[in-house]
């Protein structure tokens, strides 16, 4: 039995509940951080195993009691709550915290084109998340950069041949 802990951040979201879900049979000790551990999705986890802690990317100390003996963690902000610049600070905020704890592996969801330079405050604030990771003293780190977020965005319509995608034509993700 791998007796390692991971901290996943948001683990009542879509990205954190679904990378819980999938190791719980990792042999990995599972640590959930969340704002409200009261939840249903929380409770759900516990029940599964996860060790759900009360935490906030906003507040240093809560941060810290999660990131404690932890050898990985998986970090992810929601932008479209805290904001463009409040989900920086929070993304820089948990990489240096998590350097300053010894965590091992440190694994960042960013988004598809975020080193594009864009010109779209939530790809570019992902980069300036990115940089420090990047150059980081982490033994071992993974910077995901999935090209659609939340709810998927198919096809709206397939007349004939010809599929019409919501977020414009397809292309690669770099």
């Amino acid at each position: 039995m791998n007796d390692r802990t991971i901290l996943i951040t948001g683990v009542t979201g879509h990205q954190g509940g679904a990378v819980a879900r999938a190791l719980k049979s990792s042999g990995f000790r599972l640590r959930g951080m969340t704002r409200k551990p009261e939840s249903e999705p929380a409770a759900a986890l516990a029940r599964h195993g996860v060790d759900i802690v009360k935490g906030d990317l906003d507040d240093e100390a809560t941060l810290r009691r999660a990131l404690a003996g932890a050898w990985g963690v998986f970090g992810v902000q929601n932008t479209w709550e805290a904001g463009v610049e409040r989900e920086e600070a929070q993304g820089k905020r948990l990489a240096t915290l998590a350097r300053e704890a010894g965590v091992e592996h440190y694994v960042y969801t960013s988004v598809g084109s975020a080193n594009q330079r864009t010109g779209v405050p939530h790809f570019d604030n992902k980069w300036r998340i990115e940089e420090p990771y990047a150059a980081s003293a982490f033994p071992s780190h993974v910077i995901l950069r999935p090209c659609l977020h939340g709810k998927p965005a198919g096809p709206l319509q397939s007349p004939g041949d010809k599929l019409t995608w919501a977020l414009g034509q397809p292309r690669s993700c770099r």
